[in-house]
């Protein structure tokens, strides 16, 4: 867990992308610490706004900084429209998470290696991510890919925001992976944005986890029994199929032994 950067640290982070940055009027307080917790922090969180605007830093202004009736600003703590340029918005809690799987917080704080070769796949809604989670917005319907610029500075902002922190690639997830009812950021890979961000750590200190602990950590995951509806790691269903098999083998072999000694008896009566 870590205390949440300064503002002045979040904007010499955003500097260091190398993309144009813009900093909204009062964005350095503009927060909703009143209404909660603000940290600690364990993540970077992507989201896409539904919509391709036009004029992006009025959106920025008039949509994820104030925010509208029912949900007030900031939105996220940053922007990102299809030039690539990252708007800072506000500075402190923001209304972008909302409640989500605390499994999947858990994966996030413990860097999960199997987050680096497939998306979480939430169930719940247990657990504020607001104050948990650093949040992207870009601008963009999600219907078509991120331009090129977009997914850059997207991707380059999550790897400063990561190196601040001394994070690795896996404490960078999206919407859909958090919240059961949300499909953000549209049509881009989580997995392929989390290794293009690990190759960009890569270039300081990060290190990959080996194939061993990519599959260890592939193992200990959860999943939902089809039959029995329990929670079970992959690893105890696959020992479950396996054993079913063998029961299935077993009474299929013992279905051949008794017709091979009922034709051996009939042989005999004839």
């Amino acid at each position: 867990m870590s205390t949440p950067l300064s503002a002045s640290a979040a904007l010499a982070a955003a500097e260091s992308t190398g993309h144009r940055v813009v900093q909204l009027g009062g964005w350095k307080t503009h927060n909703r610490n009143h209404k909660g917790a603000w940290g600690p922090v364990n993540g970077v969180m992507v989201h896409h706004t539904g919509s391709d605007t036009s004029a992006p830093a009025a959106y920025a202004t008039n949509v994820l900084h104030d925010g509208y009736t029912g949900l007030p600003g900031p939105l996220s703590q940053f922007g990102i429209d299809a030039s690539g340029t990252i708007y800072t918005i506000g500075w402190g809690r923001g209304n972008h998470a909302g409640r989500g799987d605390g499994r999947v917080l858990d994966r996030v704080i413990a860097e999960d290696p199997s987050l680096m070769c497939g998306e979480a796949k939430p169930t719940r809604r247990d657990t504020d991510g607001n104050p948990r989670f650093y949040g992207i917005e870009v601008m963009y319907s999600g219907g078509h890919r991120m331009t090129d610029d977009q997914r850059e500075a997207t991707e380059g902002l999550s790897a400063a925001l990561c190196a601040a922190h001394g994070w690795g690639a896996a404490s960078v997830i999206g919407h859909r992976e958090w919240s059961t009812t949300k499909w953000d950021p549209g049509q881009e890979s989580l997995t392929s944005m989390r290794r293009d961000i690990a190759a960009r750590l890569q270039i300081g200190d990060f290190d990959m986890a080996s194939a061993d602990e990519i599959a260890a950590a592939i193992l200990r995951s959860t999943v939902t029994h089809p039959i029995t509806g329990e929670e079970v790691t992959i690893r105890e269903a696959l020992r479950m199929a396996l054993v079913g098999k063998i029961e299935a083998a077993e009474a299929n072999a013992g279905v051949r032994g008794l017709r091979s000694d009922l034709d051996e008896q009939r042989r005999e009566v004839l």
